[in-house]
C-alpha cells in the first residue's frame, strides 16, 4: 500500500516532549490571561481559539506551533467548560450560555 503522507525521520520521544512543552505552554498561558480574558467561558474560549490561531500564523517554527496550540487548546477548554459541561449536568444556569 502506497504511503499518502511521508513519514519524518523523528525520533520516538518527539511526540512526548511536545506534548509536555505544549502543556507547560497551555498551564502558563492560562494563568497568565485568566485576569485578562477570563477562563472557562464561551466568550474566553472564542478569544483564545483566534488569538491562537494568530499567534500561530504569526511566529514562524515551533514557538509559534506551541504558543498557539496551547491557546487553542485551552480555548476549546473552555467553549466545552462554559457550553457543553453546563448542559450534561443540569445546572441552574444549563439554558443559558456561560458567557
Amino acid at each position: 500500500m502506497v504511503d499518502l503522507v511521508p513519514k519524518a525521520n523523528m525520533p520516538a520521544t518527539s511526540g512526548l516532549v511536545d506534548s509536555l512543552i505544549l502543556g507547560t505552554v497551555k498551564a502558563v498561558e492560562e494563568r497568565a490571561l485568566s485576569p485578562i480574558i477570563g477562563n472557562g467561558t464561551a466568550r474566553s474560549g472564542i478569544i483564545k481559539i483566534f488569538g491562537g490561531s494568530l499567534v500561530d500564523s504569526s511566529i514562524s517554527g515551533k514557538p509559534g506551533k506551541y504558543l498557539g496550540g496551547a491557546m487553542i487548546i485551552d480555548g476549546v477548554e473552555d467553549i466545552v467548560a462554559g457550553v457543553i459541561t453546563p448542559r450534561l449536568y443540569g445546572t441552574e444556569n444549563a439554558s443559558e450560555d456561560n458567557w
